[in-house]
């Protein structure tokens, strides 16, 4: 909390456009919600052949959908000045207070760990702050607004949901809990990384004449093999992401397929029938919360990256010359 708190001034400057960026992110994700909540009209009139009211229908979904892409653009464009204004801010602070280091504060990071820092690190927490801006608000607005339609369109088939997305959110969560240790491993050897090649680079007069060029290139491959066996790990691990997630989906298409089917029989005759056009768009409204929860769990990953480059660069901000 306390590192959130000390980078969180660096966006000064950046307010109005990570404003903007919230307003036309839930404009959005409100826009994408109705347009599968009024795809039921448009089927009601294609099963009734009501060529008027598909036309109307039709023409107000893509109405919708495109002032939703609007929206959607407008939002990229600002979430990314917003994410970029912060990495400059944070660069140029780290810069100017690196400047009043003695050579003790140098030693105690030494050079090649404060270039890490204002490169590598840096644009980790740049691209965590723009995956914030464009998904933190829009994937819990997606699942909360989704789950709502859904108990409204059919309140006996909701339920599944209920079932499903804790399952789902913690078989996510948990794989990322698993990867966080290794990208904290990887990130803490780039320090290692860039100090060999500096060595190398300062130093290569002296590794020619003695002969050293082996020795520096075994030294190099044993830390970029250590960075490359942990992110292949890591990958791994994350791989089991996407067959998670199509489990769950198609588990859920095919229950509330059945049931839904099942409902549109018993309810045929009755005031207040279950139709196709109800069991269409309790799909889409499947395929949205579960990429929502996707969503969450690769910007919680991303977050997971980003957490220990934040405390990288707190560590530099925070040191007294």
């Amino acid at each position: 909390m306390k590192t959130i708190k000390t980078l969180a001034r660096y966006i000064n400057g950046y307010w109005k456009d990570v404003t903007i960026t919230w307003i036309c992110v839930f404009l959005e994700s409100l826009l994408e919600i109705l347009v599968a909540f009024f795809l039921r009209y448009l089927m009601r009139n294609v099963e009734n052949g009501n060529l008027q009211g598909i036309i109307l229908w039709a023409c107000i979904l893509i109405l919708m959908a495109v002032i939703s892409a609007v929206f959607g653009l407008i939002a990229g464009i600002f979430a990314s000045s917003a994410s970029c204004g912060f990495g400059k801010n944070v660069r140029e602070a780290m810069f100017i207070h690196v400047q009043d280091y003695s050579f003790q504060n140098i030693d105690h990071f030494s050079t090649s760990s404060i270039v890490t820092r204002l490169t590598t690190d840096v644009s980790n927490v740049q691209n965590s702050l723009m995956q914030i801006l464009r998904s933190v608000l829009r994937a819990p607005l997606m699942v909360i607004f989704a789950v709502i339609m859904c108990f409204i369109t059919a309140p006996g088939l909701a339920w599944i949901f209920l079932i499903i997305i804790p399952i789902l959110l913690f078989a996510l969560l948990f794989i990322a809990t698993k990867v966080h240790p290794i990208f904290e491993r990887v990130f803490t050897t780039y320090d290692q990384l860039n100090e060999s090649v500096q060595e190398d680079v300062d130093g290569i007069r002296i590794v020619k004449a003695f002969n050293r060029e082996k020795v520096q290139s075994n030294k190099f491959r044993s830390v970029s093999d250590f960075i490359y066996k942990n992110f292949i790990y890591a990958e791994k691990l994350l791989s089991f992401n996407s067959p998670i997630m199509n489990t769950a989906v198609y588990g859920a298409m095919i229950g509330i397929s059945y049931l839904g089917a099942r409902l549109i029989i018993s309810t045929n005759n009755t005031e207040h029938p279950f139709t196709v056009g109800g069991l269409s768009t309790l799909i889409t409204y499947i395929m949205m919360i579960m990429m929502s929860l996707m969503m969450i769990s690769m910007v919680y990953v991303q977050i997971i990256i980003s957490k220990n480059s934040t405390e990288r660069i707190v560590e530099i901000i925070e040191e007294v010359p």
